[in-house]
């Protein structure tokens, strides 16, 4: 498929992928939409366990502050949804 076919209103106006792209995207797997929220609210729901498998990494303590920071800005916008925002 080509770049195109993966355009979505939400990353064009955010700059980055959000809940709505991930959501439709399942969508366009065929994957029922009750199924597909559910998957999301898992992955966009903060858990200790990262924190704690970052911890006993063997990284240097910068990185370890650079995946902290990472996957709290991704758990930030999967939670972001430009249909909520835009009603």
């Amino acid at each position: 498929p080509s770049r195109e076919a993966f355009d979505h209103p939400s990353f064009s106006t955010l700059g980055f992928y959000a809940y709505d792209d991930f959501l439709d995207f399942g969508l366009e797997l065929g994957l029922k939409e009750t199924r597909v929220k559910k998957m999301l609210d898992l992955l966009r729901t903060e858990h200790e366990a990262v924190y704690v498998l970052i911890d006993h990494s063997f990284l240097e303590t910068e990185t370890k502050e650079q995946y902290r920071s990472m996957y709290k800005e991704n758990l930030k916008r999967l939670n972001i949804s430009l249909s909520k925002i835009s009603v």
